[in-house]
């Protein structure tokens, strides 16, 4: 991808995914708003199946923060992936998932690797015991340009 963030600012936004720790939704929107508004945002039709998928269709018109902190997690995942973003970060993506969710996490990576997203996660291993519980993520770099001098 060669694209300038400076000039293309939305075109870049359009290319990736984000899942924070926190998402700063506010409190009070329900999980159907945030999944219109991230998918108006960019122009692609609300993915309600993501919020079946993992486990959020009865919290559908819950207030964000009537949500368990898991259920928090799930909904950032699927607002970051709803526009099929062909790159994806992740933070932490394991904090605060129960294994049920986990594993589901995990499927939904490797479906989108095959797919082609690139997937960079916020640290090396998903698990705190060492061991490899999940998939790893991809390798990425940045180029950065605005200091660049001639030759």
């Amino acid at each position: 991808m060669d694209i300038d963030p400076a000039r293309q600012p939305r075109k870049l936004r359009d290319l990736i995914g984000v899942q924070l720790q926190r998402s700063g939704l506010p409190g009070t929107i329900r999980v159907d708003e945030a999944m219109k508004l991230f998918c108006a945002y960019h122009g692609v039709a609300p993915r309600y199946d993501l919020l079946n998928r993992l486990g959020l269709t009865e919290k559908r018109s819950a207030q964000y923060h009537q949500l368990s902190a898991g259920q928090q997690r799930r909904l950032a995942l699927a607002l970051a992936v709803a526009h099929n973003p062909p790159v994806l970060f992740l933070d932490e993506p394991n904090a605060g998932l129960d294994v049920p969710s986990r594993v589901e996490l995990h499927n939904l990576m490797r479906e989108l690797r095959a797919e082609g997203t690139t997937i960079v996660p916020g640290h090396a291993r998903y698990g705190r015991s060492g061991r490899d519980n999940g998939p790893r993520g991809d390798s990425a770099a940045w180029q950065d340009r605005r200091n660049r001098q001639s030759p």
